[in-house]
């Protein structure tokens, strides 16, 4: 049986390798000790800390991703920039159906940003890697 080294079992390798001598040796006075728990905080990952589903704040709106679903449908004005938090684990895409729009793929737990269409109207999209997944932008104004 021929046995293949796929580079992502390289990585999980590697961090192994890494986090194994980080254990191994003792922490200097200015830096944490692994071997311990860490802390506990109250510091979420960043798509927790986003505004709230289909939230405007200023001139910005979000449009959140979880358990492979949008949460919208979103309304915005013409022009306004939106944020697109992915809060799965896997990659996802927010594309409009004519390509008004497009994230591009958003890795899991990854943000961007696009700009609602000028002209007002509604705005429905999708996911390219999932296109069962589907949403709507409202622009208004």
């Amino acid at each position: 049986m021929k046995k293949i080294l796929t580079p992502t079992l390289a990585l999980i390798i590697a961090g192994g390798l890494v986090a194994g001598i980080a254990l191994a040796r003792p922490a200097t006075s200015d830096e944490p000790d692994l071997a311990q728990p860490a802390a506990a905080t109250t510091a979420a990952p960043g798509f927790l800390n986003a505004p709230p589903a289909g939230e405007q704040t200023g001139d910005t709106a979000t449009i959140t991703i979880v358990d492979f679903g949008f949460d919208s449908p979103i309304t915005v004005a013409p022009g306004q920039t939106v944020t697109v938090v992915n809060g799965d684990g896997t990659s996802h895409t927010a594309t409009a159906d004519g390509g008004a729009f497009d994230t591009g793929t958003i890795a899991g737990g990854g943000t961007t940003t696009i700009t609602a269409p000028t002209q007002p109207g509604t705005y429905s999209f999708f996911c390219a890697i999932h296109p069962s997944m589907r949403g709507e932008l409202v622009v208004q104004g």
